[in-house]
């Protein structure tokens, strides 16, 4: 994000904006030149819908872009910053970048900042489950960020409905 445009593209390094015009504007939220890294959401009803967002990216004409910018809206959550005007603070710990985030962006609907949880983790979590999210992210204050590494200060804590079955048997089936 700088004065004048918003850049937004993901790890592939492809360009979103085209697909994702109403997020356009976001740089005027920024009290300076910064990179963020966050995650692109969408949903009904409060409720986030991946599918909504692999639909959305998939668009590749414009009147369809806005199309879809009204009928399923998406926003950018940030979650950290790794540059602001011009030097990195990748190397500061977690809990530094985050008051830096705080601010440096001015919070809205269509890009509000992801919260830290310092305690009830668990209980959190549980919460996260019943409201039939993906999961959370589990940090250490003082990780740093290593761009393109993952390390084991950052631990995804998914919620995976999974079972186990044992086949003891089947029975071809018969053509009449």
């Amino acid at each position: 994000l700088d004065k004048q445009e918003t850049a937004l593209v993901n790890l592939r390094g492809f360009t979103l904006l085209p697909r994702l015009p109403e997020l356009a504007q976001l740089h005027r939220q920024a009290a300076g030149r910064c990179i963020l890294d966050g995650e692109i959401i969408s949903g009904v009803g409060g409720k986030e819908d991946f599918d909504n967002i692999k639909t959305r990216l998939a668009h590749q004409s414009r009147t369809r872009a806005k199309l879809a910018a009204a009928r399923f809206p998406a926003c950018f959550v940030a979650f950290d910053i790794l540059y602001l005007n011009g030097d990195a603070v990748t190397g500061r710990p977690l809990e530094e970048r985050k008051a830096l985030l705080e601010k440096t962006i001015s919070e809205s609907e269509q890009m509000p900042l992801a919260r830290t949880v310092d305690a009830s983790g668990k209980a959190f979590y549980e919460l996260v489950i019943r409201q039939g999210l993906e999961g959370v992210v589990g940090k250490r204050k003082q990780s740093l960020y290593y761009p393109g590494k993952r390390t084991r200060d950052w631990v995804k804590v998914k919620n995976v409905q999974e079972d186990d079955y044992v086949i003891c048997g089947y029975m071809l089936a018969q053509h009449v």
